[in-house]
Parts: structure tokens; sequence; C-alpha cells
């Protein structure tokens, strides 16, 4: 930018010295026309005249040429911005990263899992209730949480979704032999109380108070 406005200045000085010369040149063929000068002062003022015209014209390209410059160097820019845009990876919510299975320099390939968020917000628990129990659960039971293998409940909530149809199991069956059939109903439960933190990702078990 600085080196534009440099050119453009000698560009507005080249233009002011031709005038002059220009001027000067005019009023000698106009005294050589009346015999008041000679031949070889009017050379001299046309030979200086026509050089500071090609100043002027190799001034304004140079202006022309650095404007060129600037433009394709503002492209370059932008689509480096794009390119870079392009490689970014943003989350669709702020959260927590629990593990990322990526390596500097890897090339990630589409639809491809690579890293696990646990969105911000208030800490639930999912559950899933055997489909004999499940026309029983509705939204807004108290539902108290117990670490696995233990007695005493550490945390407890009310049940903040439940979901709409049976699903398939999606934790391990207790039972060998257990039927591949059985079938469970999804809900989440919002903790309102926690006696000790837990952890995201904790194994627990939830016992709903039906009423």
């Amino acid at each position: 930018m600085a080196r534009n406005a440099a050119d453009a200045y000698e560009v507005r000085a080249a233009e002011l010295k031709l005038k002059e010369l220009q001027s000067r040149y005019e009023i000698s063929r106009a005294l050589v026309e009346k015999g008041a000068e000679t031949q070889e002062v009017l050379q001299t003022d046309y030979t200086n005249y026509h050089q500071q015209l090609q100043k002027v014209a190799q001034a304004k390209q140079t202006v022309k040429a650095n404007a060129g410059t600037l433009n394709e160097l503002r492209q370059r820019q932008r689509m480096s911005n794009l390119s870079l845009s392009d490689r970014q990876i943003k989350a669709p919510s702020d959260g927590v990263i629990l593990n990322m299975d990526v390596r500097q320099g890897q090339v990630l390939q589409a639809n491809t899992i690579f890293a696990e968020l646990a969105p911000a917000g208030a800490l639930v628990a999912e559950c899933e209730v055997d489909e004999l129990y499940a026309s029983k659960i509705k939204l807004g039971q108290r539902v108290l949480i117990y670490p696995t293998s233990n007695a005493k409940p550490v945390a407890s909530g009310e049940i903040s979704f439940v979901g709409a149809s049976l699903q398939d199991k999606s934790i391990l069956y207790e039972k060998i032999g257990e039927g591949t059939d059985r079938r469970v109903r999804r809900m989440t439960v919002k903790i309102s109380r926690m006696d000790r933190p837990l952890l995201i990702n904790d194994k627990v078990e939830c016992k709903i108070i039906l009423k």
C-alpha cells in the first residue's frame, strides 16, 4: 500500500512537470513563428516535452502493474483464508473433548469419527428400562442413581426424556443365554443432586420411584 501511494505521487509530480514543459514548448513555438526565438531552443523544448510524456506513461504503467500485483496478492490471501477455513473442524456446540484418535498431519476422511465430545450443560444419566416395565415410565418421575454394585445412591434426579418406542439393548446382556429379542425403552435422567462427583461415561444403575 505504501509503495502504491509513492508511485501515485510520482505520477502526479510527473504530470505537473509535463504541463510545465508543454507550456514552455508552446511558448517557444509561438515565438519562433514570430521570429523571436531560435530553432535550437524550440528543438530543446520539444525534446524535453516528449521525454516527459514518456516518463508520465512509464509512471502510470508502474502504478497499473503494482495495482495488478496487489490485487493478485489479495486474491491469494482470500484463497488461503478459504483453504484454512476448509481445514478447520468445529463442534456444533461447546463442550469437553473426551478423546481424540487423530495424529498431526493425518488426513481425515469424510464421515469418519475421530473424537468424542460431551456437550456442555447439565449432567444427565442415560438409562434403559426393560420392555416389561416400559409402560410405567413417565416424565418427571424421581430417580435414584447408584454406582455399580453399591447399595447406597450417590445422586438423584428426574426423568426429562422418554423414548417413544422400544429399541434393542445397547448394553451387555446380564445373563448368559438371555434372549436377544428383549427390547428396552430409553430415557434420560436430569441429575439435580450429587453426593459425590460423577464422571462422564460412569456406569451407574437407576432406580425409578413409581407413583
